[in-house]
């Protein structure tokens, strides 16, 4: 499987025949992205979670479009919203419904951008590969998510490389800091997506993932 940047250990909360159940995502399917100004889920992870799709003209909000990395846009119709954990530190999001066609419809992805961050209290440590969670204020411990590391290439400056890219162990998820126990708790799953699910070609990143997301060329404002 893919070796990618801060990507966090996340449980969605959703109803399965009418019931609450918590979905454990596998571990390279939400990923943390600072330099994205809004939390975006792909449409294949709206229906497999069942979560609903509203448009965003009823939430006051009209004219946005989401730019990519590939020079391409596309119009922001909706949003969905969910109660997401990692490591025992839950909040409710809302999230941008990624555009979606024939080609991406079946990709499975969550970005989880400042909007998430700041509301986790999320401090991000490039080099250590290190994601800190949790507010001391809601009486949270302060968490850690160590992923895999990356260094640079002796040969160019153009991308990083896998520090040590032959390493298949789990990420490492431990306790930085301590406070009041949290009373958000929810760290167990009534449901785990199946990790060969993703490595099918079919829902594997394709050139239009969430990471590439750049910014919104409109800002977010009511209409």
């Amino acid at each position: 499987m893919e070796e990618r940047a801060f990507c966090v250990p996340a449980v969605i909360r959703t109803k399965k025949g009418g019931r609450s159940v918590d979905v454990r995502l596998p571990s390279t399917v939400a990923q943390a992205d600072t330099g994205s100004d809004m939390v975006v889920i792909s449409y294949g992870l709206v229906k497999y979670l069942d979560l609903p799709m509203k448009l965003l003209s009823e939430n006051g909000f009209s004219g946005l479009t989401m730019n990519v990395a590939n020079g391409t846009s596309s119009p922001l119709k909706y949003f969905t919203s969910f109660r997401i954990n990692v490591l025992g530190i839950s909040r409710d999001v809302e999230a941008f419904v990624r555009p979606w066609n024939a080609q991406n419809e079946e990709e499975l992805h969550l970005l989880l951008g400042l909007p998430w961050l700041h509301d986790a209290n999320a401090k991000i440590y490039i080099r250590d590969s290190i994601i800190e969670i949790g507010d001391p204020d809601r009486s949270e411990n302060v968490l850690q998510v160590k992923g895999p590391e990356f260094t640079q290439s002796s040969q160019n400056k153009l991308i990083l490389y896998p520090k040590n890219p032959k390493n298949k162990e789990s990420r490492i998820y431990y306790s930085d800091s301590s406070s009041e126990d949290s009373d958000e708790s929810e760290s167990e799953s009534d449901i785990s997506l199946n990790d060969e699910l993703f490595e099918n070609p079919t829902y594997h990143q394709g050139s239009n993932r969430p990471g590439q997301v750049l910014k919104l060329y409109q800002n977010l404002r009511p209409s």
